[in-house]
């Protein structure tokens, strides 16, 4: 599997060159459809060919700009490490493909955008969120999305307690420190001293706290992305009294985050931000039908492609299969939707995601079944 996050998003949305090749197909690991998959991405590639020939430029210049993906063709070490689907992105001077475990129906476009919709599952089934793994010992922060977390350096983060309050080994009245790793998963805090936390423990606790919720929240500043924290049980209320970070999720990964790698971290925190993100949706499709009519909601796409070039979609619904063709005049602000394609048409649902997005919006598949509107796209405005 191939990593996908919000940067090679970014990388595809400023594409410099144009025509722009997008390739979806699905792919297997094993078995006969294996074997058949370099078939289908070769005729995908002479198609591709006959529409860059026939109209944007001349043929041997289409072959030569589809020969780093011909080369696939005969990797066998490229289709031995496939996933369920293959996304290819192609322009002059630029060719870039991710292996996801995202079952994309075959599709190919040619055109001056980019087709991203199929990837928004892989980019969006999780979005990005931000993992505290916090004890006494030690503090990792992480950035997450849909398939890995990754260590991400904070400056400021305390490196752990004792350095962080500059301890001199000196008794505090009871020490705490860590247990193992229980069969559970939970790891037990071993106490050293009668009646519980003492209240010396608990200050020193918050004083700690108080530092690491600082730092973080100089990183992240207002964001929206939810902030999920790895600890054992009792640090958590501790933790929450100082935090000053307002998306902290009230869930916990419960346990101590020392005795996991970021991997074994991931496979426990997974569940936890695909439950808060599926919530948002539900909530933005209630959202929507509450204001629908209003001037904060619409399902009319020539109004939101226009106010997504302007940066007012918040929230974007769309229907990952449909397609709605017409024409975009950025600097008019103008909008004309066709029955059917036309000459030089652009696939406005994709604008309106590729819009909303770049002014950091956010983005729901949403199934057509499920669709709050009577169209394949929604949204809310900003204002």
């Amino acid at each position: 599997m191939d990593n996908f996050d919000r940067n090679d998003l970014t990388r595809l949305l400023n594409v410099p060159s144009r025509p722009c090749v997008t390739i979806y197909m699905p792919t297997h690991t094993v078995g006969l459809q294996g074997q058949q998959d370099p078939i289908r991405l070769k005729n995908l590639l002479t198609e591709a060919e006959q529409q860059l020939g026939g109209h944007w430029m001349r043929p041997a210049e289409a072959r030569e700009m589809l020969e780093p993906v011909r080369a696939l063709l005969t990797d066998s070490m490229f289709w031995n490490e496939a996933d369920q689907g293959l996304a290819v992105f192609l322009a002059p001077d630029m060719c870039v493909y991710y292996r996801l475990p995202c079952a994309f129906e075959e599709r190919l476009a040619v055109g001056d955008q980019f087709r991203i919709r199929p990837l928004l599952p892989a980019l969006n089934h999780e979005g990005e969120y931000y993992v505290l793994a916090l004890s006494q010992n030690k503090v990792v922060f992480y950035a997450g999305d849909a398939q890995q977390l990754r260590a991400v350096d904070v400056p400021e983060l305390p490196a752990g307690m004792q350095t962080a309050l500059n301890y001199d080994g000196a008794d505090r009245g009871m020490q705490v420190h860590s247990g193992s790793w229980g069969a559970t998963g939970k790891q037990g805090a071993v106490f050293h001293g009668q009646g519980g936390v003492s209240d010396s423990v608990k200050d020193d606790l918050r004083s700690f706290f108080r530092l690491v919720s600082s730092a973080v929240s100089k990183r992240l500043g207002t964001g929206r992305q939810p902030l999920i924290l790895a600890c054992v049980d009792y640090l958590a209320p501790l933790y929450r009294e100082v935090n000053s970070y307002p998306a902290l999720l009230p869930q916990i990964v419960e346990g101590n985050p020392d005795y996991l790698d970021a991997n074994q971290l991931f496979q426990r925190v997974r569940p936890l931000a695909a439950q808060h993100f599926d919530r948002q949706r539900q909530q933005s499709l209630e959202t929507f039908r509450q204001r629908n009519g209003g001037k904060t909601a619409s399902s009319r796409v020539e109004e939101i492609v226009a106010a997504a070039q302007q940066g007012r979609v918040d929230t974007l619904l769309v229907d990952q299969t449909a397609d709605v063709w017409g024409q975009f005049q950025a600097a008019e602000g103008t909008v004309t939707v066709h029955a059917a394609a036309e000459p030089d048409d652009v696939e406005l649902l994709d604008v309106s995601v590729l819009e909303t997005l770049r002014h950091r919006g956010t983005v729901y598949p949403v199934p057509a079944d499920q669709s709050p509107a009577q169209g394949p796209v929604a949204a809310l405005f900003r204002y």
